[in-house]
């Protein structure tokens, strides 16, 4: 159990700072892009609003899992709310398990789609686009994980149903 919670705490890391260096990124290279159009002489950079597109989906990605982990996404908790505990724990389950099987289902077509967009390149740099696509499968892998960990260790995955 130990190897499990280290390899997750290492997953987790990793998550935090990809988000972090390709945020970072964001500012820099939007910030030199701006400058760039409004000095003497320089045009802006051909490659940036591509980049800072494909960045910006990555962190979308991985901040979703993040918000799995944390227990902030949207819930819809009427029908909780209306029954008792133990049917509301039921509720939970049911959701966990569904959810946990449609990001399986992601994980995969995201890992499908990334590779039939392997031959395609990227309009302004020389590399393939499925390097932006493999977002997909990753971040919903990080939230299958995520949501796993929750459904196993019996942590709710909706606080605010707590009666």
């Amino acid at each position: 159990m130990k190897i499990l919670q280290t390899i997750y705490r290492v997953f987790d890391v990793a998550r935090t700072a990809i988000i972090t260096v390709l945020f970072a990124s964001v500012i820099v290279i939007c910030a030199i892009d701006v400058f760039l159009r409004y000095m003497p002489g320089f045009s802006s950079l051909g490659w940036a609003e591509e980049v800072l597109r494909y960045f910006n989906v990555w962190i979308i990605f991985l901040g979703a899992s993040i918000g799995v982990k944390r227990s902030v996404h949207i819930q819809i908790t009427y029908f909780s709310k209306m029954t008792g505990k133990k049917l509301a724990l039921v509720i939970e389950r049911v959701v966990a398990v569904t959810v946990i099987a449609i990001l399986c289902v992601f994980v995969v077509l995201g890992i499908q789609k990334t590779i039939h967009n392997i031959p395609q390149r990227c309009q302004s740099l020389p590399f393939s686009i499925a390097v932006f696509y493999a977002a997909i499968p990753v971040g919903f892998a990080y939230m299958l994980v995520d949501y796993m960990v929750v459904f196993f260790k019996n942590v709710t995955l909706f606080p605010s149903m707590k009666h």
